[in-house]
C-alpha cells in the first residue's frame, strides 16, 4: 500500500540502493615521489576510471580492467545493488487489505529486517572490496613503478548504504507500530 509511511520509507531505501550505480563508491589517490600530481581512480557502477592522462598510470589502469578478480567483485557488487533495490520493493507490496492481514505484516515486517541485515553485509562488502582494490592497486603500482602510495577516500555512493538502512529502521518502525495499533483495536472489541 503506497499510503503508509513505510512505503515510501521502504521506496527511499530502494531509491538509495540503486544510486549506488550512479554515484561514485571509492576514490583511490595515488601519489608517487616522483610525480608531482596525484592520480586517482574512481570506483562506481560503471567499474573503474581512470582521473588522470599519466602515461606510467594509463598501463595500471588498463591492468586493472583486465584483472579478473576486480571484475567479479564490480559484477556481483552490481547484482547485489539491483537485488537489494528490488528487495525493498517488492517489500511494499507484500502488504493486503484481506483476510491475510496479520500474517502479511508480519511477513513484511521480518522481511525488512532481513533486508537491514543484507544492507549491513554490503556495507561490509564495500569495506572489504575497498581494501582488495587498495591492495591490488598497491601491488600493480609496486610491479610497474616499483614505488608509490595509495589511500583510499569514500565517494558518496558509499553513504548511501547507510542512509538505506536509516530508511528501512523507520519502515520496520512504521510496521512494528501499525501492529501494535491493529492489535490495541482487538483488545478493544
Amino acid at each position: 500500500m503506497i499510503q503508509r509511511i513505510q512505503s515510501i520509507y521502504l521506496l527511499l531505501a530502494a531509491i538509495a540502493v540503486l544510486l549506488l550505480l550512479a554515484f561514485p563508491i571509492a576514490h583511490y589517490e595515488v601519489t608517487a615521489d616522483e610525480i608531482s600530481n596525484e592520480v586517482s581512480f574512481t570506483v562506481d557502477g560503471g567499474g573503474i576510471t581512470l582521473n588522470a592522462g599519466d602515461k606510467e598510470f594509463e598501463n595500471i589502469d588498463e591492468e586493472l580492467r583486465a584483472n579478473e578478480k576486480v571484475l567479479t567483485i564490480f559484477n556481483y557488487g552490481k547484482a547485489g545493488f539491483i537485488a537489494l533495490g528490488f528487495f525493498s520493493l517488492i517489500c511494499i507490496f507484500i502488504y493486503d487489505k484481506g483476510k491475510k492481514q496479520r500474517k502479511r505484516r508480519k511477513l513484511q515486517k521480518n522481511l525488512v529486517m532481513v533486508n537491514i541485515i543484507l544492507h549491513l553485509l554490503l556495507i561490509g562488502g564495500l569495506l572489504s572490496a575497498a581494501a582488495v582494490g587498495e591492495e591490488i592497486l598497491r601491488r600493480q603500482l609496486e610491479d610497474n613503478l616499483g614505488y608509490g602510495d595509495v589511500g583510499v577516500s569514500y565517494a558518496v555512493g558509499f553513504y548511501m548504504v547507510p542512509v538505506a538502512v536509516a530508511f528501512l529502521f523507520l519502515a520496520w518502525r512504521g510496521i512494528r507500530k501499525d501492529e501494535k495499533l491493529i492489535s490495541s483495536l482487538d483488545r478493544i472489541r
